[in-house]
This record gives structure tokens, sequence and C-alpha cells, in this order.
């Protein structure tokens, strides 16, 4: 039959049909890559597999579609899945990203700040040339009515058919199905734009579940037990973030000199073994004031319970949380919170976004006004990628060259790499100056510093770049962080610790479920939910 009669004859078969290829073969380049390699996949049988396995999604993409009632509802749903589905194959192609729940919750959750600085040349050629262009190809195929009968019985007999093609297709290879669902559930992730989908769909049903309004006390029990006549408050800087991982700090290893300030301060003890609850701040944030433990934790539950800051603020504790990332994610929400600004101290700030050190900026005054013991939670954007060389001043990036574009593959490994530690390199600055705050300050307070990072960072190991993971199969490096702590000479008094057995729990495995109990363990509270053994730092306090 010549294609203009078939065009005219089967139209929406066309439409769907041309659509799930364009999905499956223009938007899957690192899925198929990426399987092809893990499966080993060549000769006849290989070849058969992939072909199957390509019949097999371009009928389920082309059913998805004409199973939508409506050929301008199909033709909408068409398109757009092309130019999503080519957005996002420019991150999994050039980050070697998987999607789920997780990741999605993540993109859900970025702000304007940080979707902007995703964009460059090589993100809007995939979604003109994968998305766009063939986009508009398909639009342009004009549909000749036809009967509901002729539109129905179409439908159907493609359905049919094209499932027993599929199945005689897949039966065959039966056992590299198995295999491929058994064993390459991290591949699976890039499917594109199904894994996407699903994604959504699931996200969508997680936040929509039903809950209540008001808030849960977990606290049960509390009561704060005061077991030192000191006559000075408490102050604690709590640290958190962002995006650092362990293995590129200097203090945990790394032979390049990225904490030389941090190095030379005396009594500050690195944990060289530390794991996150997640591999997004999405999910670690809210995991690490839970109390729950990533094993039962959950990201919409999280949010009718009280959490860390509430248990603080109940027991005499003043709490001030200090942005200058996405947000607390929830967390702060009864609590003072300060978003930092830009013209709060323009000197440190371009255009959207400023560097860390604005954090200081009005802190000793907000300390001051308190005669409470305290808690300030400093939220760094710290590391966050892909636009490494924004997140410190010209003068730290003394690594070079650096990357100096959100386009990773215009980079090299190396250039990467260097301004990444670029970005440690000023984390190092910045937290040498709240420890020197706090060392300025502990005439009057007892003071404690510490800096926990949410997750950490894939830069190119084996294809991977970013972090947001699965965390199943997450590398070590999104999972392995940095955790230093520093106490005054007045605090270690007032708690008696003995230094001989801090210096011996740095090499001992800790993860983000022991931060809300040793933060209850340094204000000697005591909750429901408060386990001794999860306090890092029990053991090593002699009162």
């Amino acid at each position: 039959m010549p294609a203009n009669k078939l065009l005219k004859s089967y139209p929406d078969i066309l439409f769907a049909s041309a659509t799930a290829i364009v999905l499956v073969a223009l938007c899957n380049w690192q899925f198929w890559t990426t399987l092809t390699k893990n499966m080993s996949l060549s000769g006849f049988s290989g070849a058969a597999f992939i072909f199957s396995l390509l019949l097999l999604f371009t009928w389920l993409y082309a059913v998805l579609l004409l199973l939508i009632p409506g050929r301008t509802a199909m033709r909408l749903l068409g398109v757009t899945l092309i130019i999503v589905a080519s957005s996002s194959a420019y991150f999994v192609d050039n980050f070697g990203i998987g999607i789920d729940l997780e990741m999605f919750r993540n993109v859900a959750q970025t702000d304007s700040t940080e979707a902007f600085g995703l964009l460059n040349v090589r993100l809007l050629a995939y979604i003109l040339v994968f998305g766009f262009a063939p986009a508009w190809v398909l639009w342009k195929i004009k549909f000749q009515p036809i009967s509901f009968r002729r539109y129905a019985l179409q439908r159907i007999v493609f359905i049919w058919i094209g499932a027993i093609f599929v199945l005689v297709a897949i039966l065959p290879q039966s056992g590299k199905f198995a295999t491929f669902l058994r064993e390459q559930k991290s591949v699976r992730y890039m499917m594109n734009p199904g894994n996407l989908m699903y994604a959504a769909w699931n996200y969508a049903r997680h936040e929509a579940r039903p809950s209540d309004s008001a808030v849960t006390d977990i606290d049960g029990n509390t009561h704060r037990v005061i077991s030192t006549s000191s006559s000075k408050p408490l102050l604690i800087f709590l640290v958190i973030g962002e995006t650092a991982r362990a293995v590129d700090f200097q203090l945990m290893g790394h032979s390049r000199q990225t904490n030389p300030k941090l190095s030379a301060i005396s009594n500050l003890y690195r944990f060289t073994n530390m794991t996150s609850c997640g591999t997004s701040t999405a999910v670690s944030l809210p995991c690490i004031f839970s109390g729950l433990g990533r094993e039962d934790f959950d990201v919409v539950n999280e949010r009718n319970r009280t959490n860390l800051l509430d248990t603080l603020s109940k027991n005499g504790i003043a709490v001030e949380w200090r942005d200058n990332n996405s947000g607390c994610k929830g967390i702060c929400v009864r609590v003072k919170t300060v978003v930092m600004q830009p013209q709060m101290a323009p000197s440190l700030c371009e255009q959207d976004y400023c560097h860390d050190e604005i954090l200081l900026t009005g802190l000793s005054e907000s300390i001051t006004q308190q005669s409470t013991d305290q808690l300030m939670v400093l939220h760094k954007i710290g590391s966050h990628g892909p636009a490494y060389w924004r997140r410190y001043p010209a003068a730290f990036e003394v690594f070079k060259p650096a990357c100096r574009t959100t386009d990773l593959g215009a980079c090299s490994l190396d250039e990467i790499h260097n301004a990444y530690d670029n970005t440690i390199l000023y984390t190092d600055h910045v937290l040498s100056q709240m420890i020197s705050m706090l060392q300025g300050l502990s005439d009057k307070y007892d003071t404690v510093f510490l800096y926990v990072s949410d997750h950490g960072e894939s830069l190119g190991e084996n294809g991977l770049f970013l972090h947001g993971a699965p965390y199943y199969f997450a590398p070590d490096v999104q999972k392995n962080i940095p955790l230093l702590l520093w106490m005054s000479e007045g605090y270690r008094s007032r708690m008696a610790v003995d230094a001989n057995c801090m210096k011996s729990l740095q090499t001992k495995s800790f993860s983000h479920d022991n931060i809300y109990h040793t933060i209850l363990g340094m204000t000697e509270i005591e909750n429901a939910v408060y386990t001794p053994k999860l306090d890092m730092l029990r053991q090593c306090r002699r009162l």
C-alpha cells in the first residue's frame, strides 16, 4: 500500500507507532548502551533480545497513546511525551542518572535558582533535536475523518496483533528477560520516559496520601536534666550540607590540600566512616531531624510529626534555622527561620545566589539577642552541582583548570574534579570561620560545632555524575559523607568528655541515624525517641 494511502487509512496507528519509535530510539541512548554493556549482548541471541525489547517498548508506548480517548488528546500526549523525554534523555545520557521516586522528588522540589542553573546549550540542543523537531513533524500528520466503528476497530486490532508479535519475540528470550528483570534494576531506572512516568505517578500518589492536619507530638515523656553547674549557656552550630563527599576532604584522606584551615584547628574530630540517609537533600535533610532512621523514614509521614527542632524548642533551647540553600523541606516551619537574601550582603552574592559566608551575616547579633541555650542550624549550598564554579569566590579557584559550565560533557573529568575540589576548599574556609566565631564566644558560652553533609556526589566515576541515584544502587561516593565535631574547653569540661575516647570514635561506623540522638545527648534531653546506643558521644561523657 502506498505511503500516502496508508497514512490516510491508518493515521492514528501511524502516529502512535511513529511516536513510540521516536521515544524508544531517540530518547534512550544511555539505556541501550548500558544494557548492552552490562549484559554482554552480542551475536544473534543478543540482537534478538534487543529486538524483542525494542518491539515490546514500541508496542507499549503505542498502546498507551491509542487508549487515550480522542485524537487531539492523543496527539497532545504524544508530542508532550517526546519533549519531556528529550529533556530527561539529556540528564540520563550525560550524567548517567536513573529515575526513581526519590529522584523525581528531588527534581520536583528543586527551586528556580537550581533549575535555571542546569540550563546550557547541550540541554537546549537535546530538547530541540530530539524533542521539538520530531514532535513538530508528527504534529503535522493529518487525520482524516473516520467512523467511530473504524476508529475503535483499528485500535483493537493493532493492540491484539501487536501483543501476539511481542509474545512471539519475547518467549525465545525468556531467560534473558528474567536476567534483565532480576539483575538489571539500575539499568531499568534509565528507561525513558516510562520510568519517568512511573516515578511521577508514584510521587503524585505518595504526596496525595491522606494525612491529618494535626502534628503528632512524638516526644512522649520528655525531660531535661542539667548535670552541670556551668553558669554559661550552651551554643551549638549544626551545619548541614551540601553535596560534600568524604573522599574529597583532606581531613578524610584526600591527597589534595582541600582543608588547610580546618587541618590547623586543634581538637577537631573527623569521623571517617559516615553514611547518609539518602542521596538527595529532599530525603536526607528531613531524615536527619526525624529520629526514625533511614529504614523507617518516610518523607510524607514525617510532615505530620514533630522533629528534633521542636523537641529542643520545647525544652527551652532557642532554635534558629539560617538557610542559603533550597529551603528546610518543612523541618523549620515551627522555629525562627532566616533565609539568606542578596541584599543582606551584596558583596557575597551574584544575581540569584550567594556564597555560604553570608550565613555569618547577622549571626553574632542574633546570638546575643538570646540569653538561653541556643542551636543555630546553618544550611549551606556547599558543593551543589553541576554549577560547581559558582559555589566559591574567584579567589578560591586554586585547582585549575576548573570546569566553568553546567554542561559537564564539555569538560574533562580533571576539570570537573578541580571545580569540585575548589568548592571543598571554600567550605573549609567557611567552616573554619564558624569555628573561629565559636572560639571567640567561648568566654560567654559553652560552644559546640557539628558539621555533616546531606549526601555525596558522583564526579564521573563509572559514568555517573551528580547525585540522587536510587539508594541501593548508588555508588559509595554519593553516600559516604564527612562529619566534623569541635567542642570548646568549657563544653568538654561541662560534659566531662574523655579525649581518648573521642579519638577512638573517629573510625567507627556512623550515619545520619545518629545525629538526632547525639544532639539530644549534647543538650541532655531525653524523650520517647531518644536511643542511648545511637548517641555517638554518650560513651565518652563521664557524667
